[in-house]
């Protein structure tokens, strides 16, 4: 089998690490993909490029199953929702190439960053051309704060569906935080968001996982501000025209395609 993770920037793996050993260690290919350059605030694309090249190697992905289509594009970071055709173009070279893909995990429909809401649209309009929406999964990463004030980390939207909690063990926790030292380029970001994402796995050490829906893309992320509008990176109605052009051309409101591993994909 063969997992396609599609990625908008060098350190979001850091979601999805678990799935990614799960799949190697079960024999299948995991192709890795980011859908931006990740260049950001004078932090080069080959410096973040190498930092994932690191953190993935550690994990046993191959170096050519490591790939970044957003830079070998020009999508830079922030500019996804406004190269999404390119973008979706970048991916489906990617996956002629790749041949078979079995499910693809993405970034959640969320707010959290407009790069991550971006990567969430072109990851269904491949999961609908492959006729796999019913094996692929989107995961949380961040975004706007929760009841306690702090940045919502790992938390599942309820409007995205029923939630997967595959349970992590103890020690592959304490790798993937050991993980954190490879993104030394990031270290004012992973300030931020480093105590929660211990807090994570230390409370609940699980990976969550959600079912995608084409319809839930018309819908507002959340019901709060989006985190990437409190950060002042993006507008949500800016980001909305964009996406919605998209949604209308590449997902139309149709029934969802067949699955070709809905029993494999529920038996996991």
């Amino acid at each position: 089998m063969t997992t396609l993770i599609l990625l908008a920037h060098q350190d979001d793996e850091l979601g999805i690490m678990s799935e990614i050993e799960a799949a190697l260690a079960r024999g299948d290919r995991v192709v890795c993909a980011y859908l931006t350059s990740g260049a950001f605030a004078g932090v080069s694309a080959e410096r973040r490029n190498g930092e994932s090249r690191a953190a993935l190697s550690a994990l046993g992905v191959p170096l050519g199953d490591i790939r970044f289509v957003g830079g070998e594009a020009g999508i830079g970071d922030g500019q996804l929702v406004e190269r999404l055709d390119a973008a979706l173009a970048a991916v489906i070279r990617l996956a002629d190439e790749i041949g078979d893909i079995d499910r693809i995990f993405l970034h959640a429909w969320e707010g959290g960053h407009q790069d991550h809401d971006a990567v969430h649209l072109v990851g269904l309009a491949l999961a609908r051309a492959r006729g796999i929406l019913a094996e692929t999964r989107q995961f949380p990463l961040y975004r706007s704060p929760g009841v306690d004030g702090q940045i919502a980390f790992k938390a599942p939207l309820a409007a995205n569906g029923p939630v997967e909690r595959h349970r992590i063990p103890v020690l592959a926790r304490l790798r993937y935080l050991l993980a954190l030292r490879h993104y030394p380029s990031q270290l004012r970001v992973m300030a931020q968001l480093a105590p929660r994402f211990v807090w994570d796995f230390i409370v609940d050490g699980c990976q969550k996982l959600q079912p995608v829906s084409e319809g839930r893309v018309s819908e507002r992320p959340n019901e709060g501000t989006m985190l990437y509008e409190q950060w002042g990176l993006y507008t949500y109605e800016r980001f909305r025209q964009a996406a919605m052009r998209f949604v209308e051309a590449r997902l139309p409101a149709t029934s969802e395609a067949p699955s070709r591993l809905s029993a494999r994909s529920a038996n996991r």
